[in-house]
């Protein structure tokens, strides 16, 4: 996969799957990993010249636990979501995102004093 990715930024071109056809573009790739690029380049389990075409403006986000007073900013961005498009936002295929219907201001409050201890998948 990382090699047709690296084709499609290096040639702007890529052939679909099963086609014959190669196919021109213009694009702009936004990505995001919670993995340690450098260290997996380092034991060659990521290209090189792939992150270099990638870690063009690196942008470093801590993770939401350390950010607790975005999450009532958060919540009202998905709530507000859910009620313009009519949908739901949701966290996993199996569970739907119940959590915006009705947030009040303390479920916000303790939502934000809230620990997480969230493990990456």
């Amino acid at each position: 996969m990382q090699v047709k990715i690296l084709r499609v930024l290096q040639e702007r071109e890529f052939e679909r799957v099963g086609g014959t056809r190669t196919i021109k573009v213009d694009v702009r790739i936004l990505a995001a990993t919670n993995k340690n690029l450098e260290d997996l380049v380092a034991r060659q389990l990521f290209r090189d010249d792939l992150f270099w075409r990638l870690n063009v403006i690196p942008i470093t986000l801590p993770p939401l636990r350390d950010r607790l007073s975005d999450i009532p900013l958060l919540m009202r961005t998905y709530r507000r979501f859910n009620a313009e498009k009519k949908q739901r936002l949701t966290v996993s295929p199996q569970k739907p995102c119940r959590c915006c219907k009705a947030i009040t201001g303390p479920a916000m409050y303790a939502n934000s004093k809230i620990r997480w201890n969230a493990s990456p998948s």
